[in-house]
């Protein structure tokens, strides 16, 4: 007996030491929770494999897409793969040019240009809400860039007039992360170009500054001057001033722009925009707008409404931050591929009754359902 036991204490030291002495190698990963295998062009082009309730909606979008016989051609393909990135990285950029670098660049070309100490913050601290905001966007540095590099062409590099117009560009910017300088008044010696500019930066400071109304104002007078280079971006710039502070408001002054054929080169920017001030006013609607459009061919706008869809979902469906509990009941379920995300999802005897008397009604539902469980080995909404 005495050796029998001592045999199994021995047999447990060797172990013991031997798993001691043992190399570690990485947890095997025979699947995944929230995205499919790598690479995940497989599954971008309908490769879908075991679909998991647990995917990242982004990944349901798709798979419903293939379900549905909709599917993604070489060019949608290449957009769900650049929203992957997007999310993965928080770049949005596929050039990755950072506008602010490129401006203290050429700004310090002028001579006698002060430098920067640090770079100049692009977010401001709104106390109200406890939390930072993008104050200053990329473009707006592309765009001083841009104009910069052009008035040097136009008056020279060492001349009062790209000077003064420096001068006047640096206060804007003092705006983007504290409340700043509004730019002065241009001195009666300059071109009458710089007049306009200026008026340009006067509206530009007041929207850095946290004051739409005065920016949106100095932007309608801008559209209304005929002769200033900024005639044509103003409009937009109105709806956009106003997103700050009254989305109801912007909405109105976006539906305008796209209203006036005149604004058609703005139109792109404009309905982004609209969306956006939607998504606050009006996410139901809007919700169930881009549910719509990610079910038809899309080789320009898909990666940007796939940002829009799951952004309002995860808005519809978090429930006060509670880690696990999705708060479906208050996701307006009044399209296809929303009620079947929420559906697939959501392990509960109510969505599983839900599916199977969709799957009876609908022969197009039942046709998707038949290829899931395909699949699955059978699991829509069994389990």
């Amino acid at each position: 007996m005495k050796t029998g036991l001592y045999l199994v204490a021995a047999l447990l030291a060797a172990f013991e030491l031997a798993w001691s002495c043992a190399l570690e190698f990485d947890v095997a990963v025979f699947s995944y929770s929230h995205h499919p295998d790598f690479p995940r062009t497989r599954y971008a082009a309908g490769k879908l494999g075991v679909i998991e309730p647990t995917y990242a909606r982004s990944y349901l979008v798709v798979a419903y897409r293939y379900l549905a016989g909709i599917g993604l051609d070489a060019a949608e393909q290449e957009q769900v793969r650049g929203y992957w990135q997007d999310r993965a990285t928080g770049d949005w950029d596929h050039i990755l040019t950072w506008w602010s670098e490129r401006w203290e660049k050429v700004r310090m070309r002028v001579p006698g240009a002060p430098p920067n100490e640090d770079d100049i913050p692009a977010q401001k601290y709104d106390p109200e809400i406890l939390s930072w905001e993008l104050n200053c966007a990329d473009d707006a540095f592309r765009v001083a860039t841009l104009t910069l590099q052009t008035r040097i062409l136009q008056f020279g590099l060492r001349s009062a007039a790209v000077k003064d117009w420096l001068n006047a560009q640096d206060d804007v910017f003092s705006n983007c992360g504290s409340r700043g300088n509004v730019p002065v008044a241009v001195p009666s010696n300059m071109p009458a170009l710089l007049y306009k500019d200026r008026d340009y930066q006067i509206a530009a400071a007041h929207l850095y500054r946290g004051e739409p109304e005065l920016a949106a104002n100095q932007f309608r007078k801008i559209a209304d001057d005929r002769h200033s280079p900024w005639r044509q971006m103003a409009p937009y710039l109105v709806a956009r001033s106003l997103l700050r502070f009254n989305h109801a408001q912007a909405a109105v002054e976006a539906r305008k722009v796209l209203a006036d054929p005149r604004n058609k080169e703005l139109h792109g920017i404009t309905t982004d925009l609209l969306h956006r001030a939607m998504a606050d006013t009006q996410p139901d609607v809007r919700l169930h707008e881009v549910a719509l459009e990610l079910l038809h061919r899309d080789r320009l706008g898909l990666r940007q409404n796939l940002w829009d869809y799951t952004t309002l979902l995860d808005h519809f469906l978090d429930n006060e931050g509670k880690p696990g509990m999705l708060n479906t009941t208050a996701v307006p379920r009044n399209d296809k591929l929303t009620d079947w995300i929420i559906t697939f999802s959501t392990m509960t005897p109510k969505e599983s009754a839900h599916a199977n008397s969709a799957m009876a009604k609908n022969p197009i539902a039942s046709m998707a359902g038949e290829r899931l469980g395909a699949c699955l080995g059978y699991r829509w909404r069994h389990g």
